[in-house]
């Protein structure tokens, strides 16, 4: 509901209360919980993780609205018909994931100069926690000869990782001679008229974390350094338009220490992580949180 004015928002979260009610029996009970979500995420959120059947059941029950109700139940019908449809297609559509070796030299160029574009903030991270509007800015860099693998390798709950490599002999900038491999990951579920906000805030939120590490590491010393990749902005015509783009971790070595809630993986702790987390925390006084720590340890 992001699109619609507050006004506009308030009367159609109404109208979807209005909905929630003619759901089956068993939904009544967690009703104001679902519509705290959708006010925060909206309808899409709502249907993610619910089984086809589940789907079937809201389908039916919204269908079921009366003709006669307000046009803003209407139109949150309508809004609920639309996330099905899309729960429906996601469910449908399957990804080929591909982890055979690639045989780059039969490969075709599929840029010969790709354009790559980091954000970056003017400021440590105590300076921005004190402004409300820091200042971004974007550095562009140069990639000569793009190759990328047809198939994604992995994919994640919103994202498909593709690997990608420029050749290092032809490179004039230093990063792209240095970083052969790289990973093009690309959003499953596109909202067009949002794709490049979203692709925005992702290089924010990592700029933000990378400050972060930047103060914490000043704080342990460079033996306890927690570094994040670089994350770029590229416009590759594959499966859509703009994706992001970093370098490519050994995956043998590739670990997830810390969730997107913030749960620490008590199998494979790794305290540095752990407190550093928590410390973002009480360093911004509660405004924010880094999570989501995965990667790869080095010695060294």
């Amino acid at each position: 509901f992001q699109l619609f004015s507050k006004t506009y928002t308030k009367s159609l979260l109404e109208s979807v209360e209005k909905c929630l009610a003619v759901l089956p029996k068993e939904y009544s009970e967690t009703s104001r919980r679902k519509l705290k979500q959708l006010q925060e995420y909206g309808p899409i959120s709502y249907l993610q993780h619910m089984s086809q059947d589940e789907v079937t059941k809201i389908s039916s029950s919204v269908q079921e609205i009366d003709e006669r109700c307000s046009g803003l139940v209407k139109a949150a019908s309508s809004i609920f018909e639309s996330a099905i449809e899309e729960k429906k297609a996601a469910e449908e559509k399957k990804y080929q994931i591909s982890n055979c070796e690639i045989d780059w030299q039969r490969m075709p160029i599929a840029c010969s100069l790709l354009r790559s574009t980091e954000k970056s903030i003017d400021g440590d991270i105590q300076s921005i926690l004190w402004s409300n509007k820091p200042t971004f800015k974007h550095n562009d860099r140069l990639g000569l000869n793009f190759k990328v693998a047809p198939n994604p390798f992995e994919e994640g709950s919103c994202r498909l990782a593709y690997m990608g490599r420029f050749e290092p002999s032809v490179q004039e900038d230093l990063w792209f001679e240095l970083v052969e491999f790289v990973v093009i990951k690309d959003l499953k579920r596109k909202d067009t008229s949002r794709l490049s906000e979203d692709i925005e805030a992702y290089l924010e939120i990592r700029e933000y974390a990378y400050l972060f590490a930047n103060k914490y590491n000043d704080i342990l010393g460079e033996g306890n350094a927690v570094k994040f990749v670089e994350v770029f902005i590229v416009d590759i015509k594959m499966n859509g338009e703009y994706k992001t783009m970093e370098r490519c971790l050994n995956k043998n070595m590739y670990k997830k220490w810390i969730n997107n809630d913030g749960i620490v993986n008590v199998s494979d702790y790794e305290p540095i992580l752990d407190t550093f987390s928590h410390w973002t925390h009480e360093f911004s006084n509660g405004q924010m949180i880094v999570v989501d720590l995965q990667g790869e340890k080095r010695n060294g």
